[in-house]
C-alpha cells in the first residue's frame, strides 16, 4: 500500500531566518515535512515561539511560524510517495524524537554555516538534516553528510515531485494556528534556554567524547530503526 508525505521549503519572515539566507546564500532557509495534503501535520526543527529561537526543537509548526500571522510565506510543496511501512517509521520517529530531552536543534552549524558548511552535533538537527534523515530512510541516496545539505538542494533532489510553489500561507490559513506563538517568554523558558545553549556547547567544546555515540547513532540511522 502507498502513501504520501509532504515535503517543503520556505523562506521564513523572521530577521534570523533572512540572515540565514543572505549570508548563507541560499534561497529558502527552512525545510519540514508534513504527513498529509491539507499540511495540518507539519513537523520541523524549529521555534516553538517567535522570541524563543534557543528553545527550537522538533514542533509541530503553525501558520503563524510561516508567516508572522501576516506576510506571505514563499515556498514549494513535494509529494514524495512512500510505503506503509515507512510511513509509519516516520510517524514513530516523530513522536521519539519529540519525547527525548537530548534532542535538540543544531545551532551551531546554522550559525557557523557560512564558514564551515553544517557541522554535525550529537543528538541535534538543523531542519534540513531532519529531512535528509527521513529522505534517506526511504531510498534516497546521499553523498555527502546530512548536515552538509541545504533546504535548496532540495529543488533538484526533488525536482519531479513539486506540485506547488507560491504562498505556503493559503495552505495552512485555515488549518494549522497556533495563539501562544506571539506570546512573552516565562522565566523558566528563557532559563531553559541558558541550559540549552550550554549543553550544545559541551557537546561542540568536548567532541571527541560524543565521537563514539555519533558513530552508534549513525548505526541505528542506518538500520532503519525509529531513532531514540
Amino acid at each position: 500500500m502507498e502513501d504520501k508525505i509532504y515535503i517543503i521549503i520556505s523562506k521564513t519572515p523572521t530577521k534570523f531566518a533572512y540572515l540565514i539566507r543572505k549570508f548563507g546564500k541560499v534561497q529558502y532557509n527552512h525545510a519540514a515535512i508534513s504527513m498529509d495534503p491539507e499540511l495540518k501535520e507539519i513537523y520541523s526543527f524549529a521555534r516553538p515561539q517567535y522570541k524563543g529561537v534557543l528553545l527550537a526543537k522538533l514542533v509541530h509548526e503553525s501558520y503563524e511560524g510561516y508567516t508572522l500571522g501576516k506576510t506571505k510565506a514563499e515556498g514549494v510543496i513535494f509529494e514524495v510517495s512512500v510505503t506503509e511501512e515507512e510511513y509509519h517509521w516516520i510517524a514513530q520517529t516523530i513522536v521519539k524524537m519529540q519525547n527525548d530531552s537530548e534532542v535538540l536543534y543544531n545551532l551551531f552549524s546554522v550559525l557557523l554555516y557560512p564558514l564551515m558548511k553544517g557541522m554535525e552535533t550529537y543528538k541535534a538537527y538543523t531542519c534540513i538534516e531532519f529531512v535528509m534523515l527521513i529522505l534517506e530512510h526511504i531510498g534516497y541516496s546521499l553523498e555527502r553528510p546530512k548536515c552538509k545539505y541545504k533546504p535548496d538542494d532540495l529543488l533538484s533532489i526533488l525536482d519531479k515531485k513539486e506540485i506547488y510553489k507560491g504562498d505556503i500561507g493559503k495552505h495552512l490559513e485555515q488549518s494549522s494556528r497556533d495563539e501562544n506563538y506571539f506570546a512573552p517568554l516565562t522565566k523558566k523558558q528563557i532559563l531553559h534556554s541558558g541550559s540549552t545553549l550550554w549543553e550544545l556547547s559541551k557537546r561542540l567544546i568536548f567532541r571527541r567524547r560524543y565521537r563514539r555515540k555519533m558513530e552508534n547513532r549513525r548505526d541505528v540511522e542506518k538500520a532503519g530503526k525509529p531513532i531514540i
